[in-house]
């Protein structure tokens, strides 16, 4: 699996830069990447980038692309039709990342869990799932069927008490398998 983020945006299609511009980078000479993009800079919403990004994805062997997800209304969920075709025409499996959006509860989550899920989403990767308790993620973990729900932290523990299916972690540098015994 892969992490996939549809954040990306130009003048000619979007109206501005979208995320190439952070770190005071100034696009399209200077980007907000440790790689110059061989298309340079993109917009996420150009269906013929998202096609050629998720065939390039399958053909790395990845079969899986884990799309970053803002809530309801947010950019990246009025894109994700288009990265869902996309994805999907390359044969690839889709699943959600769940940012920290704006009053994300965990009641609200289990209600996105639900939307996504009517759009064909059954893997669950919840960002920052320690900023709220545990006892409020198993009250909406246990409710919910048919999904997976991952917690993003290396508390394996903390994920259990939270009726979480898994757990996962984001920066294997800093959280390497020796935190895993």
């Amino acid at each position: 699996a892969i992490f996939y983020y549809p954040w990306f945006g130009t003048p000619a299609r979007d109206g501005y830069y979208r995320h190439w511009q952070q770190g005071g980078n100034v696009p399209p000479a200077r980007l907000a990447s440790n790689y110059y993009p061989a298309r340079g800079p993109y917009s996420s919403s150009d269906e013929r980038v998202l096609s050629a990004q998720m065939q390039e994805i399958a053909g790395a062997g990845v079969t899986t692309v884990i799309v970053s997800w803002w809530g309801r209304g947010s950019q990246e969920d009025r894109r994700l039709p288009k990265v869902l075709r996309a994805a999907r025409g390359a044969g690839l499996a889709v699943a959600a990342h769940l940012e920290p959006y704006a009053g994300r509860t965990a009641a609200g989550t289990g209600v996105d869990i639900e939307y996504l899920r009517g759009l064909g989403f059954r893997d669950f990767y919840v960002w920052a799932s320690s900023s709220l308790p545990a006892e409020e993620w198993r009250s909406v973990n246990e409710t919910l069927t048919g999904v997976r729900v991952f917690a993003n932290t290396n508390l394996a523990g903390l994920a259990a008490a939270g009726g979480f299916d898994g757990l996962y972690t984001y920066d294997v540098l800093l959280f390497d398998g020796s935190l895993f015994r």
